[in-house]
């Protein structure tokens, strides 16, 4: 297995959030006619599209600082208001496999460098992240590093 080391405290903080195959890794992404600071920024957005482009423009403006705080302070009161799409339990990791698609489309090397990985399985190392990798306890869901394979498989297919 691969492991990628996305969040690993505050000593690195830095370099996971510069590590390139991370969500918040500093690469803008273009979507439906906006530009995002990064991956992360495009998915949280795609949690209120396309019933409400206005919430998707004011995600594209916000900034990335080492907190995030403007963006995830925006997310949580629009998600209390109501306005998250209702099925985004059901879409939200096709949606984080079209958002990693777009995100290696900009970068031949990225591709390049996501090819080569040669274990069968990529497993995001994320302690403090249960949903995208592996928690504290390693039996997070590891869906980060599950759609990664999965993107990985589908650019060796095309090859």
């Amino acid at each position: 297995m691969t492991y990628l080391w996305l969040d690993c405290g505050e000593e690195c903080r830095i370099a996971a959030r510069d590590f390139e195959f991370g969500m918040t890794a500093p690469q803008k992404i273009f979507h439906d006619g906006r530009w995002y600071e990064n991956a992360y920024f495009l998915y949280q957005a795609r949690k209120f599209l396309p019933a409400y482009p206005a919430i998707a423009d004011e995600i594209s403006q916000c900034k990335y600082d080492e907190h995030s705080v403007s963006l995830w302070g925006r997310v949580q009161k629009y998600k209390r208001l109501g306005y998250m799409r209702p099925d985004w339990e059901e879409i939200r990791t096709d949606v984080l496999q079209d958002v990693l698609r777009l995100k290696f489309g900009r970068s031949h090397e990225l591709r390049e460098i996501l090819k080569t990985i040669e274990e069968p399985y990529i497993v995001a190392v994320m302690p403090s992240n249960n949903q995208w990798g592996t928690g504290s306890d390693g039996r997070g869901e590891n869906e980060l590093g599950k759609a990664l394979t999965k993107l990985r498989n589908t650019l060796r297919d095309n090859t």
